[in-house]
């Protein structure tokens, strides 16, 4: 009587179909993984620079204003694609399997303290200081324009 890991490896040989073996398919899936991960990242860091040369005053050469902290950009109009990026590739980071016990132990909690920078409030000293926006009024502190 097959086990349970022979049932499974067979049942996932015939879905896979015989173009392509499992040992392929988890490579591409590995591959596509990593790759979405350093796009998200590249995507992060473009957001952050498009929001910085935003940053400056009307007019001014000065004030450009780059934030104290990772966390603070949550107080920018990059924020709902800093929280989604650092998310997406803290799930990406626990759905990888390290070569090492170790290595995955580090992974798995890279993958759940990314959501926590993500979500985690900075100070209110960190808070946007260039400009207000609309949304943002409702918050102790906030300038009215």
């Amino acid at each position: 009587m097959p086990n349970l890991r022979s049932r499974l490896r067979e049942w996932v040989q015939r879905s896979v179909g015989a173009a392509e073996r499992v040992d392929a398919v988890v490579v591409k899936t590995t591959r596509y993984l990593r790759l979405s991960m350093v796009a998200l990242v590249i995507g992060l860091g473009v957001a952050i620079l498009y929001e910085y040369s935003n940053s400056r005053p009307t007019g001014s050469d000065s004030g450009s204003c780059w934030q104290p902290s990772i966390s603070a950009y949550y107080y920018t109009p990059v924020q709902l694609f800093f929280v989604g990026a650092l998310v997406a590739i803290g799930v990406s980071l626990i759905a990888l399997k390290g070569s090492t016990e170790l290595e995955d132990v580090f992974l798995n909690f890279a993958g759940i303290l990314a959501p926590v920078v993500a979500f985690g409030r900075a100070d209110a000293e960190f808070r946007w200081p260039m400009r207000t926006y609309p949304h943002r009024h409702d918050e102790p502190g906030a300038q009215h324009q």
